[in-house]
């Protein structure tokens, strides 16, 4: 870890010795500078943030890069990102050093709802499309209120219906036809009763089908 400083001004390395047996020799040594290489695999390190080289007996904490869609994961000894994150160069360290960063995709959840109703929760790899449930409503068009091709965040989308200008409605036009009274020679089943009283009379109102005549 360290290194003689040769060029020292002090420096006294041969010398005689003294008559009380007394001799001073002066040797210096300097902290060895090692190298480090960061890899940062897509992701950026902040100006003013790279670490480049280490001293040892000091020691030193590696940067947090940023990369869009991911979070850093720690910087690992090997390109394949096996064995244990590196955060810092420990004092007692030796030797140059490089190391890779590894990142994790960010993961959102996007929520379908129609109305105050969850259709359907759905977990998306940032950047990626997500897939609306199947939706129907008779004489409307469905469409969402929120793009949902390129998820980069926790995302809601609602369901928003417009009515279909070339619907036809089948019940438009039709009238339900009250019951006729039984004619003179025709034969009916009464098939419900009710009573109404007025007064002092009574009448009776029978709903009929017909039948064939006997």
């Amino acid at each position: 870890g360290y290194t003689e400083n040769q060029t020292h001004e002090d420096r006294i390395i041969a010398g005689e010795i003294k008559a009380d047996g007394s001799l001073v020799l002066k040797v210096y040594y300097d902290r060895n500078t090692y190298k480090v290489t960061l890899h940062p695999n897509d992701g950026t390190i902040k100006d003013g943030e790279n670490v480049t080289e280490y001293v040892y007996g000091v020691g030193v904490t590696l940067p947090t890069p940023t990369k869009v869609g991911y979070t850093f994961a720690g910087w690992y000894k090997t390109e394949d990102l096996t064995g244990d994150a590196i955060n810092i160069i420990g004092v007692n360290a030796l030797g140059d050093k490089e190391y890779y960063a590894k990142w994790i995709q960010n993961q959102y959840t996007v929520t379908f709802k129609n109305g105050d109703t969850v259709l359907k929760t759905e977990t998306v790899a940032h950047g990626s499309a997500a897939t609306a449930p199947t939706l129907t409503k008779e004489g409307y068009i469905l469409s969402w209120d929120k793009d949902f091709s390129k998820v980069i965040s926790d995302l809601e989308v609602k369901a928003v219906w417009s009515k279909d200008p070339n619907y036809i409605d089948p019940n438009d036009g039709k009238e339900e036809k009250p019951n006729k009274l039984p004619q003179t020679g025709e034969s009916y089943i009464a098939i419900g009763t009710m009573a109404l009283l007025i007064s002092a009379g009574a009448f009776l109102y029978l709903k009929y089908n017909k039948i064939d005549k006997i």
